[in-house]
């Protein structure tokens, strides 16, 4: 029970102590007589609260809810019929304002609990009688009471509020970056208001990443996103999933360990990320589900593999048909070879790579050269290369065997 101040001038037996809610009852009708006077204090209290002092309530709005709850509050405690009801009434009109307002939780409650000693302050000053006192002390919990019932509805109905207002926030969210996407980003309009409602700054260099819902792992990556302070909003588009990432000035993404999809970017604001994710999705149309994260410099030739379509077998002819003179299994050492060199330009990280002697990984090449006619240690010949090997995969991915000197 909170301090009452320096109430007792003299010791009271309990058997001269008058009924406390008599008491109380008749102090809280004497208070209700001088609302005006407990609103002011209340004013003056709760300006020195941050939101409040801000303005983050208006003045008229501040004045009015004061009125109705000190009111309300003092009509409960005297058990005026129909009082708790508004009261409750008003706890979820509070509650949900207040948030609407952005009225920090924590100070939402500071100034409802104000209410108490507003009121409790009132009632000892209108005391006739150290028997009053003591008696008001005993029965104190009923203003408590009444002031905690309204205070716990006030915070539910402001988490709620909350909870709505996010789930609102998320349907606005998707459907203005639906619409931002069928615009192509060619909309100033849209593109402002898709910044505003995703916290992505329109003109600020972003990526894009691109995934197959379950497996593509971006929710996780997007958690550890703005836990690098980071923004991110991840959406739903079918059967993939989008994300799109920005950090501030001189910060850097976080490494997408765990993620399974397309990486483009960086994009040039929001404007951008339409054909972003344009160029997402025909890379997962190409590659399928990637069992790590693909950047654009290992999407360009799957992606230009799969646009050849009915004609990778020619481009597989032409450049991998010497290697059907060889068994299977020499031919998968010597391409496996040839692919992770492409990867890393260099002998001895490829050697590396595959736990293999710099000298061994020299042979291979060679001995593919000979047999295809191709060097890919020639820049003339790496992209053809690189191409054929990727269709090969592509090939092989898609349930087609490849019989020696031919293609399917």
């Amino acid at each position: 029970m909170p301090y009452i101040g320096h109430m007792h001038r003299r010791r009271t037996s309990d058997a001269a102590l008058p009924d406390p809610h008599a008491v109380i009852q008749h102090a809280a009708l004497r208070a209700g007589n001088e609302i005006d006077t407990l609103v002011g204090d209340f004013l003056a209290q709760i300006r020195e609260i941050p939101p409040y002092s801000d303005g983050a309530v208006p003045e008229e709005s501040l004045r009015e809810m004061a009125e109705l709850s000190i009111g309300l509050l003092l009509q409960t405690i005297t058990r005026e019929p129909g009082a708790r009801e508004a009261l409750e009434q008003l706890a979820l009109e509070l509650g949900r304002s207040r948030a609407d307002q952005g009225v920090p939780l924590g100070d939402l409650l500071k100034a409802v609990r104000l209410d108490f000693r507003v009121i409790w302050s009132s009632l000892v000053q209108r005391l006739d009688d150290d028997g009053e006192a003591s008696a008001l002390l005993l029965g104190g919990t009923e203003v408590w009471d009444a002031v905690e019932s309204y205070s716990e509805r006030v915070l539910l109905a402001y988490q709620q509020r909350i909870t709505e207002s996010a789930r609102e926030l998320e349907v606005e969210q998707r459907r203005w970056f639906d619409r931002l996407l069928q615009s192509g980003g060619a909309r100033s309009d849209l593109v402002a208001r898709t910044s505003q409602l995703l916290r992505i700054q329109a003109d600020r260099e972003c990526t894009v990443y691109v995934g197959v819902r379950p497996e593509s792992g971006l929710g996780a990556y997007r958690d550890r996103l703005r836990a690098a302070g980071g923004q991110g909003y991840l959406h739903d588009f079918g059967e993939f999933e989008i994300l799109l990432c920005q950090m501030g000035p001189k910060r850097e993404l976080p490494e997408a360990e765990g993620v399974r999809g397309i990486r483009i970017g960086p994009v040039e604001g929001l404007r951008g990320v339409p054909h972003a994710v344009q160029l997402g999705l025909a890379g997962l149309d190409a590659v399928g589900t990637p069992q790590s994260c693909l950047g654009t410099a290992e999407l360009w030739p799957r992606l230009a593999v799969a646009r050849i379509g009915e004609f990778m077998p020619d481009l597989i002819r032409e450049v991998l048909s010497g290697l059907w003179a060889i068994d299977a299994v020499e031919r998968e050492r010597l391409i496996r070879t040839v692919e992770v060199y492409l990867e890393t330009a260099g002998i001895q990280q490829t050697a590396d790579r595959l736990f293999y002697h710099r000298n061994t990984i020299t042979n291979h090449l060679t001995r593919f050269a000979e047999l295809t006619g191709f060097d890919v240690t020639d820049a003339r010949h790496t992209t053809r290369v690189e191409l054929a090997v990727c269709a090969l995969r592509a090939e092989a991915q898609a349930g087609h065997a490849t019989e020696r000197g031919q293609t399917p």
